[in-house]
C-alpha cells in the first residue's frame, strides 16, 4: 500500500477532529486520534497537525509538495513494512 496524494489532501480536508491517517489491513483510514485504540494493528501515518507542519503556511498545497510528502511517508512505510 502506498500513501496517495487523494489521501494526504482527504486528511487535510476533513471535518473530524484531531485526525490522523492510519493504515489498517491494507487500507488507509481517517479516524479521530481518539479512537485508535480501536485499531490495534493499525500502523499510524500522520496526523493532519503533522502534516500541515510540514507545508507552506497561508495557501493550498500543491499537487507537487503533496506528492513529495507522500513519496517521504511511503518510504518510511516500506522501511517498517
Amino acid at each position: 500500500m502506498k500513501v496517495t496524494v487523494d489521501e494526504l489532501d482527504k486528511l487535510l480536508r476533513t471535518d473530524i477532529g484531531d485526525p490522523k491517517l492510519i493504515l489498517d489491513h491494507e487500507q488507509f483510514r481517517i479516524v479521530p486520534v481518539g479512537s485508535l485504540r480501536r485499531y490495534p494493528e493499525a500502523l499510524g501515518v500522520i496526523s493532519r497537525a503533522a502534516l500541515r507542519a510540514q507545508l507552506p503556511d497561508g495557501r493550498k498545497p500543491t499537487t507537487r509538495e503533496l506528492a513529495t510528502r507522500a513519496k517521504i511517508l511511503n518510504s518510511r512505510l516500506t522501511s517498517h513494512g
